[in-house]
């Protein structure tokens, strides 16, 4: 290399010498220039030619597509209502003489509500015992004397006797229980509507009565779903009432049929409620899981979009970028299903991929497995 280096100073020198004898001096310059350039070409160094046609290689960051589970879900809204509700009225026109029961108040199944005046059906009951005492009596007395002195026919009207008033005795106690109406299930009561002293009717709202404890949840759902729903299926659901918490249920039935305006169904879901953070006729946001199942998912930020197509970059065994296009299907959170395009194994490029060509030689960085 040092041989040819000073050969071409030689040759430089000698050039020199030819353009001093030369007196135009437009051919002299250009001589000079000539001289230079064949210089600099001529002490190039193999290395710098070698470096100058090293393939450009790209730094970037891929995943290894996988098979994951994904949960197809749909949302809607829908409205509590208590498991069991009623209306607390009472059967007879009567005034009332003791309220039990305080505004919101938890109480048993049983517990006496309301108590009604019922001083005639206790005087109509003292008369009914003393009839029926004396009938019994009566009965006992033929019985003794059946041995032939008393007919058969006496002593089988004495026990038609002693039965309708037995009869009648029960009646009158039921009419007494009437008097005093108790809760049919347990459950909160609402506002009272009604005052001790007052004279009520039959059907008149006295309070409500909600079972609370367990809520059902009911909202519409697409028939386009009707094939996925089943008793079992999880919900969740949430509210602006309590917006740092999800509140978790399951289906326990679907409407018989579809409304033909709407194209939905009525689907019910019950929920737990044991510490009585919700009340029937709450707006709830719901999300009704469908389906489990598994599929190919890439990280949303691998997709490169041109108008309707959707295309990603993947590295071959040679090391080197290749665009391929592929079908999109569910999109989650920061992620894609991945339909058809891609096979389990492929390395995705998930960062860097805006710098890449086809065919482009590239360098991986951090190649990461996809989260199943």
């Amino acid at each position: 290399m040092l041989a040819k280096q000073i050969q071409i100073i030689e040759c430089v020198a000698k050039v020199l010498v030819i353009v001093n004898k030369i007196s135009n001096q437009s051919i002299r310059c250009c001589v000079l220039m000539l001289c230079c350039v064949f210089s600099l070409v001529s002490c190039r160094t193999p290395s710098t030619e070698k470096a100058s046609v090293k393939p450009r290689t790209v730094a970037v960051e891929t995943i290894t597509v996988d098979y994951s589970q994904i949960v197809d879900k749909t949302q809607t809204i829908g409205t509590l209502s208590a498991f069991d509700s009623v209306d607390i009225t009472s059967k007879v026109s009567e005034r009332i003489t003791k309220l039990h029961f305080q505004d919101n108040q938890w109480v048993d199944k049983g517990t006496v509500l309301v108590s009604l005046s019922g001083a005639e059906q206790q005087a109509l009951l003292k008369e009914a015992e003393a009839d029926y005492q004396e009938a019994d009596i009566h009965l006992q007395r033929l019985t003794r004397l059946a041995s032939g002195l008393t007919a058969q026919s006496e002593i089988d009207q004495a026990k038609a006797q002693l039965q309708a008033l037995s009869g009648r005795l029960e009646a009158i106690q039921a009419r007494i229980d009437e008097r005093s109406i108790v809760a049919p299930f347990s459950g909160h009561l609402g506002f009272r509507r009604v005052s001790e002293g007052a004279l009520i009717s039959p059907g008149e709202v006295i309070t409500s009565l909600d079972a609370t404890q367990q809520l059902n949840l009911d909202f519409n759902v697409a028939d386009l779903y009707f094939s996925y729903l089943q008793q079992g299926s999880a919900v969740t659901a949430t509210t602006p009432a309590w917006p740092d918490r999800q509140f978790k249920g399951t289906v326990t039935s679907v409407g018989s049929r579809i409304d033909p305006v709407t194209r939905a169904v009525v689907v019910r879901a019950s929920f737990e409620n044991i510490d009585n953070s919700l009340r029937p006729g709450m707006l709830m946001n719901v999300e009704l899981q469908l389906d489990l199942r598994k599929a190919m998912v890439v990280p949303e930020q691998t997709l490169i979009q041109q108008d309707r197509n959707s295309f990603v970059y993947i590295i071959d065994d040679a090391g080197k970028a290749q665009r391929k296009s592929v079908v999109i299907g569910k999109r989650m959170p920061g992620s894609v299903e991945i339909v058809s395009g891609l096979e389990v194994g492929d390395h995705v490029v998930s960062k860097g991929q805006f710098n890449l060509r086809p065919g482009v030689a590239v360098e991986v960085q951090t190649s990461v497995a996809n989260a199943p």
